[in-house]
């Protein structure tokens, strides 16, 4: 990897200040433009109040903002969104409609290594279930055994959505109720999830999955998580076209369209909600400076690896070309001990990556020829580079994995940079300590993530709405709108 040439240039689509000078009134004030923010906003604003959103950065988005890079479009957090298909609210306002989405056929693969007759074996799960089924050999064991945890939630994904995204509090029972089939497959698949003697293909492909979820649980949770991610994929797991700054985009269009100018400030960091003169302040950033809201539990950090190439990934088996996402780490045991190792210490010799090629999806990422890749690795919470044995440790250890399935893969890598846990905390506060999860996600973090969102402003005269409150982390905007939903019920 001679030559790599590091440091990202400018931001995309990361506007200037709205300009016609500050809002010195308004209703609420949202800190914080990422999905959860601007959900906040968006939904306050639809309900005739004036918002006023605050942000940091030099650019609105959060953890979804993308970065431009000598062309390329490289996506500061996920790249891939499952979530966003199912979110309550992006439906309600038609973001799925707004944003351009391509969903690949392939929602993520597994590669295990060397097949039996000399070729590359990988788990391959499929957008079609029946063709998953296929895939694993359909009256084989790994496709009995996937049919029995994945098979009764396949058809689930907006119900589980529903459930699992919905307001925790005012429609909870009736959602229940109302989702009572879909409540019963769920557990049914958990159960099943539990089985001893899981085949190879779906105990790796279920611990991939279920390694989205930072910390390496194995608890109920994290395995609940995980399944609700595993029907998604049957549901699809959408690549925004232009990268996840056009769902910020969209929702920023719109308020927009509500307030007109002026409606947010950039470069604006606020430490303290008591700072702001609105009477209503909604905190899509770290719940620490909130009174009576602590810090949740925090799993390990991200160390995020951003890289660009002159050639698509040379994967020796082929289909893994047609996947979103690539779940790299051997075999379910590896994963484990790697994921559980992870809040401790770095380990570059077998980490679990998660990967992303949005190229191989959106010829808009990158100038023809060249693709850009976005994955990541668990790491100790606040590490810097140099805890983890600076830059070139972390992609290096990157590179290899891919190269395990993959070989000349690093000859085709032109531009790589890291950025660690702290960098990510330092660009974004509600990532603590570049948790991209906003703390634990087991059962206890959900409690938290409950309790607080039952607390309503009582947490310092704010509501929280990062994605430290319910329902948690990905791209849904869900956290934002349900803080938003509650104070208008409070101000009702």
């Amino acid at each position: 990897m001679a030559g790599v040439q590091r440091s990202p240039a400018s931001w995309c689509g990361s506007g200037d200040d709205a300009g016609g000078g500050r809002v010195v009134t308004a209703d609420a004030a949202v800190v914080g433009s990422g999905p959860n923010g601007l959900a906040a906003a968006l939904t306050l604003a639809r309900a005739g109040w004036r918002v006023r959103v605050y942000e940091a950065a030099a650019h609105l988005g959060g953890a979804s903002a993308t970065q431009r890079v000598d062309g390329a479009l490289h996506d500061l957090g996920s790249a891939v969104h499952p979530t966003a298909a199912v979110s309550p609210f992006f439906g309600q306002v038609g973001l799925t409609d707004a944003v351009d989405f391509v969903t690949p056929e392939i929602s993520y693969a597994h590669p295990l290594g060397a097949g039996p007759s000399g070729g590359a074996a990988s788990v391959l799960i499929f957008r079609d279930y029946e063709r998953t089924l296929e895939s694993l050999g359909r009256q084989s064991a790994a496709a009995r055994a996937y049919a029995r945890v994945v098979g009764p939630l396949a058809a689930e994904g907006p119900a589980l959505g529903r459930l699992f995204l919905g307001d925790p509090l005012a429609t909870r029972g009736a959602c229940l109720w109302q989702e009572r089939t879909t409540a019963l497959r769920l557990a049914r698949s958990l159960a099943a999830a539990y089985q001893p003697h899981m085949p190879l293909e779906v105990s790796a492909a279920l611990e991939g999955v279920r390694a989205h979820i930072p910390g390496g649980s194995y608890s109920p949770a994290a395995t609940v998580a995980g399944l609700f991610l595993s029907a998604l994929a049957h549901h699809g797991w959408p690549v925004p076209v232009g990268g996840s700054g056009a769902i910020i985009a969209a929702l920023a269009a719109q308020i927009e369209d509500l307030c007109g100018d002026g409606w947010y400030e950039l470069g604006r960091e606020v430490t303290d909600p008591h700072e702001l003169s609105e009477p209503v302040v909604l905190w899509a950033a770290a719940p620490e400076a909130l009174a009576g809201a602590p810090a949740p539990a925090r799993g390990p950090g991200s160390a995020v690896v951003h890289l660009t190439t002159d050639a698509p990934i040379p994967w020796a088996d082929p289909r893994l070309a047609r996947a979103g996402t690539v779940h790299l780490g051997g075999p379910a045991a590896a994963l484990r001990r790697s994921e559980r190792a992870a809040a401790r210490r770095f380990d570059p010799a077998n980490p679990y990556v998660l990967l992303s090629q949005p190229s191989q999806f959106d010829a808009t990422r990158a100038p023809a020829g060249t693709h850009v890749l976005w994955a990541y690795v668990h790491v100790p919470a606040g590490a810097g580079l140099t805890d983890l044995g600076g830059e070139d440790a972390v992609i290096g250890a990157v590179t290899r994995q891919i190269e395990r399935q993959a070989p000349g893969f690093a000859d085709t890598v032109t531009r790589a940079w890291v950025r660690s846990p702290r960098e990510l905390v330092r660009g974004n506060p509600a990532l603590i300590g570049g948790d991209i999860s906003g703390g634990l996600t087991g059962v206890g973090g959900m409690a938290y993530r409950l309790r607080r969102t039952a607390s309503g402003s009582s947490a310092g005269g704010a509501y929280l709405a990062s994605s430290s409150a319910w329902p948690g982390p990905a791209v849904h905007g869900m956290a934002g709108h349900l803080a938003a939903v509650r104070a208008l019920a409070d101000a009702a």
